[in-house]
């Protein structure tokens, strides 16, 4: 039988590695960030978090927006429903900063806003999440994805205080290696999202 799995969806510096990082508890809960990246496939990513060493398994992925039909197909055909999928609705403030500090194209910024958009349209049975920093709302979403251990005030206390980031030019290098290897491409056409630093 399959564990209890969550996808998380998020452009971008939506700060899906400290929530990666918090989902992360004992062996109660795993989520890899940035999943997708080493995956030649949904079916891969899948089968990686079937293996790793916890009751409940997710992913927090940038790349996920971009599937988000193929994800709605797979969870319709869920049977029970096993996955439960979120979206980190952000604001567009730190993506579209980001973007422009790192020379990112405006078409592919739009890709990535179009296919943001298509997954809150398109997912079934999501639950959108707009602040990792108000106890309630991430009281919520634990329960939500089924957990199944009492929420961590504390260590939620602890990290809220905390700034956990991506080492983006290491991310970058992830990227490029990820599609120069022929790992799967999400439909954003000829223009990359990150790209390797000069």
């Amino acid at each position: 039988m399959s564990k209890p799995t969550f996808l998380i969806l998020c452009r971008p510096r939506s700060r899906s590695a400290w929530l990666a990082n918090f989902l992360t508890y004992g062996d109660a809960s795993f989520c890899l960030h940035e999943g997708l990246l080493g995956c030649a496939s949904l079916a891969e990513l899948a089968r990686r978090l079937q293996d790793l060493p916890a009751r409940v398994v997710g992913a927090a992925d940038t790349g996920l927006i971009h599937f988000a039909d193929e994800i709605a197909n797979e969870i319709a055909n869920e049977a029970p429903q096993r996955t439960r999928v979120v979206v980190l609705t952000d604001s567009d403030t730190r993506w579209h900063r980001f973007a422009l500090q790192r020379g990112i194209p405006s078409q592919a910024v739009e890709k990535v806003d179009a296919a943001y958009r298509r997954a809150i349209e398109r997912l079934p049975a999501i639950m959108l999440v707009d602040s990792l920093d108000v106890l309630p709302a991430m009281y919520h979403l634990w329960r939500w994805l089924g957990i199944g251990v009492e929420f961590p005030v504390a260590r939620f206390e602890m990290l809220r205080s905390l700034r956990i980031e991506v080492d983006e030019d290491a991310l970058a290098r992830r990227v490029a290696a990820h599609f120069q290897s022929g790992g799967m491409m999400p439909n954003v056409g000829s223009v990359g999202v990150l790209r390797a630093p000069d």
